[in-house]
């Protein structure tokens, strides 16, 4: 017998389930994920507009290379 497993993802906003995508943000360092329908997403998007324009767009980091001890 196979099992088959259904995750649902609802909105965390309205727990609305249609074309709901997960988004990361980050604020002072800490990063979070939510769930959101499209009329949240444009909700949440229209009020960090006036912050994202003020503010500054950062160069992504790239994974710091680990140095292996020397012996």
């Amino acid at each position: 017998m196979a099992t088959k497993r259904i995750v649902l993802v609802t909105d965390d906003m309205d727990h609305s389930r249609d074309n709901v995508g997960t988004y990361r943000f980050a604020l002072e360092g800490v990063e979070y994920e939510i769930d959101l329908a499209p009329h949240n997403l444009a909700r949440m998007r229209e009020a960090l507009a006036p912050y994202i324009t003020a503010g500054r767009r950062l160069p992504k980091r790239t994974a710091a290379r680990r140095r292996s001890p020397r012996h």
